[in-house]
């Protein structure tokens, strides 16, 4: 960041209240990209099952499904429960889930069990691909059109799909729905983190990023487990996990642009507003030098766009301190996403 950029966050507060009060909704929004994460984990639980024997049947269970170390099979019953010698068959007609089960998955509402088991990790992997290409194309998107607009387009349209999805009635329709939201969620978070870093005088950033992760997880874990114990079912989840995001709707007010993208962006005016907004709610009288220090930083920044025309990837890899934070950041979100699945 430009060091004139610096100098000028840190005149705004070291952070002052609105910081302070932008980053904890950006915050916010890490919840809800949590909350989409670790809510994939719900969509496996299953209850003791067997086959769904036909009601034309008068035989008892012992004799219709065959054992498995003395407990029912869940994927297969006898051809004919009277001559067992004909074999067994998949459970063509369903199954039955034991009575009393703790909660009503995604599994048990479509039997996406034994046969039909990959299904669960392709829902799992629509939404985590729609991710991958969320964060590719969210971050130039955010670079294109701004943090704020694209921040606040991307997550409403990821609660708008969370309620769409608690409507699916077939799981190629909640595939579809799943992979479009984790592309917004994934956007979303982009915008988010962009915004958070740049509204920071950098030596705070590490540690509102890890303060605000730690207490965003935490938080995201509490709340699946209430929901999920409180409705019992993953319809109910899916609704009940858009309620805590009302309080977002004050963004499209409350929350600035990026100065940096501003200035970088010929949005000379728009960056004076938003830097008047910091100033007079953290009641701080500018200097009357302070246009002249914009349109300095604004050549400054001219000047590191030039030399970021020639980045590319292998940047991050070229010095051994970037380096290792990349590699850090990248194991961090694999196991991130890996307990999701657990």
């Amino acid at each position: 960041m430009s060091a004139k950029l610096e100098g000028l966050l840190m005149q705004l507060g070291e952070p002052g209240r609105f910081q302070i009060l932008v980053v904890t909704l950006l915050q916010i929004n890490v919840f809800w990209y949590l909350v989409t994460i670790f809510t994939l984990s719900l969509w496996g639980y299953t209850s003791p099952h067997h086959c769904k024997v036909p009601t034309n049947w008068s035989h008892v269970l012992n004799e219709s499904i065959p054992l498995d170390d003395g407990v029912l099979d869940q994927c297969r019953k006898f051809r004919n429960p009277e001559n067992h010698s004909l074999g067994v068959e998949s459970c063509f007609d369903g199954y039955d889930y034991e009575s009393g089960y703790e909660f009503w998955s995604v599994v048990m509402e479509w039997d996406l069990t034994c046969g039909r088991r990959y299904m669960l990790r392709v829902m799992q992997c629509a939404f985590l691909t729609g991710a991958v290409i969320g964060g590719v194309f969210g971050g130039a998107l955010a670079d294109k059109h701004g943090r704020k607009p694209l921040g606040l387009v991307a997550l409403y349209s990821s609660m708008a799909l969370n309620i769409v999805a608690g409507f699916a009635t077939n799981p190629l329709f909640f595939i579809v729905v799943k992979f479009f939201q984790g592309m917004a969620s994934q956007a979303c978070m982009a915008a988010s983190m962009s915004l958070k870093i740049e509204i920071l005088p950098t030596k705070y950033r590490a540690k509102v990023h890890a303060v605000g992760e730690v207490i965003a997880a935490t938080l995201c874990v509490l709340h699946i487990v209430l929901v999920a114990y409180l409705s019992r079912h993953w319809r109910y989840v899916e609704f009940f996990n858009v309620l805590p995001m009302i309080v977002t709707l004050g963004n499209i007010w409350i929350l600035p642009e990026s100065i940096r993208w501003q200035l970088k962006n010929k949005k000379d005016e728009e960056a004076l507003i938003t830097i008047k907004k910091f100033a007079k709610f953290n009641g701080i009288q500018l200097p009357s030098s302070f246009k002249q220090e914009i349109e300095s930083i604004i050549r400054e920044i001219e000047g590191e766009s030039e030399k970021a025309k020639n980045a590319s990837l292998k940047d991050l890899f070229r010095r051994r301190t970037l380096a290792i934070y990349t590699i850090v950041f990248m194991t961090n979100w694999i196991s991130e996403i890996g307990r999701a699945h657990v």
